[in-house]
């Protein structure tokens, strides 16, 4: 507050003393200082005292049943392989569990990829339904996501034995029945949804599926124990080679009006991203106090909402990792984008987790593994940082040039902290041997385009 009422005293200070030069710009200033002042203050009460809000679902369901309204859950997918379909089953079972009128619940799958596996899947998941809610309901299921709950502990439990059976069976089914590249005759002469998927049907090359696999307003929408199911239907936008569509989520993108490569930010988080190119050294006399409340200050917030000093440090990691890649990369994108040259593009990225990939997740290392040329603008400046720290102490060692020290104080101290944060970085290079490192020729790459640079600078 005290900062705020010196920069309001400043401004003021400026627009008395100033002589009509510029003085429309200063009131510009001031407004929009005293706006996000004022911001910054409606914003303070929430950070004193932070309220944790709890829901009391069972109070709406017995106090608003009859006037809830109807739900209708999108499940996006795009690749059988990819995106594993025992992910996809646990996710529409989780959404067909909610504890919520069932004669109100719709549960829609998006195909983008048009896949007769998933939808297969999907038949797959409506049988198990019929167990799995009453079972839910029965002992009040949390988490309602199959896998994940028999992932824990069941002690023995006999009631909980037969659906850890079927579980493991319809598993078992899904992946013999990828694994083969096929469906079986028995099981497409069950439902005549099949019939949609022949010969001439691609990914890229298909008609509209819609396929209705419970109707909830149907007589025959029962689980085991006769209460009613929530609907479930298959669905997948209709595809030709010469049309452009919106990729995965396509049906929902129809419903609802979404569109990929929109630009979503906030005025605070453009002026946050803004204010961080400061004028003067971060490490300087003017604003080291700033540096050191704004990390103390997200520090607490960190340990407040849970997270480790480790978790918090590598979130710090990633800020700096993204600012050297990913928003250089986008600004070209956009660039290129805009001068028409190209067309935004979905990539899917696979959803298989193996394990040793869980286990360096428990131990909060941060995955690498990819050979995408962020990797290697990536691996080029954390070299050129190594190689100018590495060089500005041994001239100041070896030839005893200690006089240099006062003037590039700042400049080492700052090449220091971007090694230490980037220390994962050289030990996905250097150091480690799993899937989780930098790949050789994005190694030899960065350490090629590092070299050159450092030989060019000082020709400059």
């Amino acid at each position: 507050m005290a900062a705020i009422c010196a920069t309001w005293l400043y401004r003021i200070q400026q627009l008395i003393s100033d002589q009509g030069g510029g003085s429309w710009a200063c009131i510009g200033m001031f407004m929009a200082e005293l706006w996000f002042s004022f911001y910054w203050i409606i914003n303070q009460p929430v950070r004193f005292k932070v309220c944790r809000h709890s829901t009391f679902k069972e109070r709406l369901l017995t106090r608003y049943e009859d006037k809830l309204p109807g739900v209708d859950i999108f499940v996006c997918t795009a690749d059988p392989v990819m995106e594993p379909s025992i992910m996809v089953i646990n996710t529409v079972l989780s959404a067909m569990s909610f504890n919520y009128p069932p004669d109100k619940l719709s549960v829609y799958l998006s195909d983008d990829g048009g896949s007769p596996f998933t939808f297969y899947v999907l038949l797959e998941a409506s049988n198990f339904s019929k167990y799995w809610l009453p079972f839910c309901k029965k002992f009040i299921v949390e988490p309602r996501n199959p896998e994940a709950y028999f992932a824990q502990v069941i002690n023995g439990n006999a009631d909980h034995s037969q659906e850890l059976l079927d579980i493991k069976d319809m598993k078992t089914r899904i992946e013999s029945a990828i694994a083969k590249g096929s469906i079986s005759k028995e099981i497409r002469d069950e439902h005549n949804g099949f019939s949609e998927w022949n010969d001439e049907v691609t990914k890229q090359n298909h008609q509209s599926i819609v396929q209705i696999i419970i109707d909830g307003r149907g007589t025959n929408a029962a689980e085991i124990e006769g209460c009613q199911l929530p609907t479930l239907v298959y669905m997948a936008r209709e595809k030709r080679p010469g049309w452009s569509h919106n990729f995965k989520a396509g049906a929902m993108n129809s419903l609802m009006g979404l569109i990929y490569g929109c630009a979503v930010e906030d005025v605070v988080t453009g002026l946050t991203i803004q204010c961080r190119g400061w004028k003067y050294q971060a490490f300087g006399s003017y604003h080291l106090h700033v540096f050191i409340a704004s990390s103390v200050h997200s520090l607490i917030e960190a340990m407040n909402c849970g997270s480790t000093v480790k978790i918090w440090w590598n979130l710090e990691r990633m800020w700096m990792i993204r600012r050297t890649t990913v928003f250089l990369f986008r600004f070209i994108n956009v660039i290129i984008k805009q001068l028409g040259l190209s067309q935004t593009a979905f990539a899917l990225t696979s959803k298989v987790v193996e394990e040793d990939v869980s286990i360096r997740f428990e131990l909060e290392i941060i995955e690498f593994g990819s050979s995408s040329i962020m990797f290697t603008l990536l691996g080029s400046l954390t070299m050129m940082n190594l190689f100018c720290l590495v060089g500005a102490t041994l001239k100041m060692v070896v030839l005893q040039n200690f006089g240099a020290l006062g003037n590039l104080i700042s400049q080492v101290f700052l090449c220091g902290m971007m090694v230490l944060i980037n220390f994962p970085v050289y030990q996905a290079m250097f150091f480690k041997k799993d899937k989780g490192s930098l790949q050789f020729y994005v190694v030899f790459k960065s350490l090629v385009v590092a070299s050159l640079a450092c030989l060019i600078m000082p020709l400059i």
